[in-house]
């Protein structure tokens, strides 16, 4: 039996900062409906932090929430990607996003390349990463996380067995993947918000310029 010391304060489980260790959350307050960049490193960061925990006290039952973790935060940075990739080539943002991860890269990745190689050219700091190497990511893990769903639940709604046919998974090689992803992620989210931002401002001034000479 606990004693009164342990016991659970009502009120207590979202309280602020006291002078012990706390989370700013304000920062995603507020935001547009496409800023979806602060979750998708959020759940990175936390993958990240639950496979290096793995790591050091190897669990069976975490690698499903860190699969969650993984997938979700890609998810959140492919959808974050193609709202800045639609600014940069100067489209309308993305009508519907779903879960599908293997749907959302396929759809992004031609827009993707057109950027990365438009940068070969670029003296404006290091070249964006390649895209083959996500790439191979997302179709290693979409073999068995397409939807959102085998990390969550055990079966379907009917009971279907939705489990690929893993027997052990490789902490270190999936901690790395995580890795690798969280960084080409960080570096194509920053590089593109940046570049989409410059060239919304020299499409409207393209606008602006035409309208004073024809009123179009």
């Amino acid at each position: 039996m606990s004693n009164d010391s342990e016991r659970y304060v009502k009120g207590s489980l979202f309280s602020p900062y006291s002078g012990g260790p706390y989370a700013y959350v304000e920062i995603n307050r507020a935001l547009p409906i496409d800023a979806f960049g602060p979750y998708a490193r959020g759940y990175l960061d936390a993958a990240i932090t639950l496979g290096e925990a793995a790591m050091r006290r190897p669990s069976d039952l975490a690698f499903y929430p860190l699969l969650h973790l993984f997938r979700h935060g890609v998810e959140l940075s492919l959808k974050q990607l193609a709202f800045h990739a639609a600014k940069y080539h100067g489209d309308a943002g993305p009508k519907k996003l779903d879960h599908r991860i293997e749907d959302l890269w396929r759809d992004l990745k031609p827009k993707l390349d057109t950027w990365i190689e438009s940068r070969r050219y670029s003296l404006a700091g290091e070249p964006p990463p390649e895209s083959d190497e996500m790439d191979d990511i997302i179709g290693d893990l979409v073999k068995v996380e397409p939807d959102g769903f085998p990390s969550r639940y055990p079966t379907m709604k009917d009971g279907t067995d939705i489990h690929p046919k893993l027997s052990t998974v490789d902490f270190a090689n999936f901690v790395h993947a995580v890795r690798r992803s969280e960084s080409i992620l960080r570096d194509w989210m920053n590089q593109l918000d940046q570049d989409a931002g410059v060239m919304a401002d020299y499409l409207e001034e393209r606008r602006r310029t035409r309208h004073e000479r024809t009123g179009d």
